[in-house]
């Protein structure tokens, strides 16, 4: 689960997610993304893996691209065509 952003750094789901709360505590946070604030709180900490539609209120939430979210899981390699990805994704 890493996604490597404008640094080609590789970042954990947590840190992705904590990077982008800014000033939101996680009860907010949790509210925005329509998920409990235990989920979210074990999806930082990494002891839960979220799914496809978790990920999409994560992003949602956090006003980002869900494609981030998406690389950071793995579902998305940035050496191939995205579009190809997110239309293999869809279809599961």
């Amino acid at each position: 689960m890493e996604l490597y952003d404008d640094g080609y750094t590789e970042i954990p789901i947590g840190k992705l997610i904590k990077k982008n709360l800014g000033e939101m505590s996680l009860s907010e946070a949790a509210k925005k993304m329509a998920i409990s604030r235990s989920y979210l709180s074990e999806i930082i900490s990494g002891t839960r893996i979220p799914e496809i539609n978790s990920c999409n209120k994560i992003a949602d939430g956090l006003g980002i691209a869900r494609t981030q979210i998406y690389r950071v899981m793995g579902w998305l390699d940035l050496e191939k065509d995205s579009t190809t990805q997110l239309q293999e994704l869809i279809q599961k």
